[in-house]
């Protein structure tokens, strides 16, 4: 699979359509959880990590676009812990949990960049 860089200094400003405001991030994972899209919130949370080593290396990052960066993959990594979860409701019991957490911890460090 091919991922593509996210801008994450256009992403910043507000300046990718889709992805205006907070309002339009939160709207966008919520669509994610209801489609049960994992693919998508991997792919864009590789392309923001793309877009971060990118803009660190220009020397384009400040403070509040790591902090920034930092909420943004938190809430993809939240939304695809709740994908996992809604997979697995039946399953409720502690070890069932902590081993669904663990592969999907296992998976994103395979996805990242």
């Amino acid at each position: 699979m091919i991922y593509h860089e996210i801008d994450i200094i256009k992403l910043y400003a507000g300046q990718i359509q889709g992805f205006e405001n907070a309002e339009a991030w939160n709207t966008w994972l919520r669509a994610c959880r209801k489609g049960q899209k994992v693919n998508e919130l991997v792919t864009v949370r590789k392309g923001l990590q793309i877009g971060m080593t990118n803009a660190e290396k220009k020397k384009l990052t400040d403070e509040k676009i790591n902090n920034t960066f930092c909420r943004w993959m938190g809430s993809i990594d939240k939304t695809l812990r709740l994908i996992m979860k809604d997979k697995g409701q039946y399953n409720t019991d502690y070890k069932t949990k902590k081993e669904r957490e663990n592969d999907l911890e296992k998976y994103l460090r395979s996805q990242s960049y």
